[in-house]
């Protein structure tokens, strides 16, 4: 399965596999079904009130009609990339950059859906994507966007991933100053320090503690070894929101 390395605005790298082209058509499926028996509803509905009222009413044709038309648009909105039938298959629109999309990023994949989708009959949407390498339509490459299976656990580089209990709260906000090689030197102080506690390596606990410090502008009085292990924490947590919120 082909996968994508997508760098968090906190400066970690995560892999995701890249959802397959059958997810994605079998998505696309359920989001027509879906659609074909909301317009079975509305052609009900008209019917009634056209019974009751009378007329072509036409006003109430072109009402129950926008949800038909903005139905893509609408979903990847409120459920945060993602349309009824993308959440069945967990699977997922994010931006190639970690950030959120934004509402211009399913503007531009709802227009060009014309052309990946709906005038090439989908032809243009399965070529492009299984020849772009990073599960990329048209609509994709333009918003810098792909789409993902969603994973149930994210491992970050280097082995920094560390389980945080749910109700864990962050401790210093300021954290989000760190890069990822930041932290990493902080992962191997501290391992340094547990296999081996001599002078040298206290020295480089402290002195390391400081640096964090300085660069972070953080003032606690922890000792230390819990103050980097918290650090660890904290930057996991952030990272977990950062997750959550794509």
């Amino acid at each position: 399965m082909e996968r994508v390395k997508i760098e968090t605005t906190q400066n970690v790298l995560i892999e995701h596999d890249i959802a397959n082209v059958g997810d994605r058509l079998l998505a696309l499926v359920l989001d027509f079904i879906f659609l074909f028996v909301y317009s079975l509803i509305i052609t009900l509905i008209y019917q009634i009130l056209r019974k009751i009222f009378g007329g072509d009413l036409i006003v109430v044709v072109i009402v129950l009609q926008i949800p038909f038309y903005f139905y893509n648009l609408a979903s990847n909105l409120i459920f945060h990339g993602q349309t009824p039938g993308k959440k069945i298959l967990r699977i997922k629109v994010v931006k190639l950059d970690g950030s959120a999309p934004s509402l211009g990023s399913y503007l531009i994949r709802w227009v060009l859906r014309l052309v990946d989708i709906w005038f090439s009959f989908g032809v243009v949407a399965l070529i492009t994507v299984i020849a772009n390498g990073k599960g990329q339509r048209l609509g994709d490459i333009a918003a810098k966007t792909t789409v993902i299976k969603e994973n149930k656990k994210t491992f970050f580089k280097h082995s920094i991933y560390k389980d945080l209990t749910p109700n864990y709260k962050l401790v210093f906000p300021e954290v989000e100053k760190l890069t990822e090689q930041d932290i990493n030197i902080i992962n191997t102080v501290l391992k340094a320090y547990v296999l081996n506690r001599k002078e040298a390596v206290t020295k480089l606990l402290f002195r390391a503690a400081n640096e964090i410090k300085t660069k972070t502008g953080i003032e606690s009085k922890l000792p230390p070894k819990i103050f980097l292990e918290t650090l660890i924490k904290d930057y996991n947590k952030i990272n977990e929101l950062v997750i959550k919120k794509n």
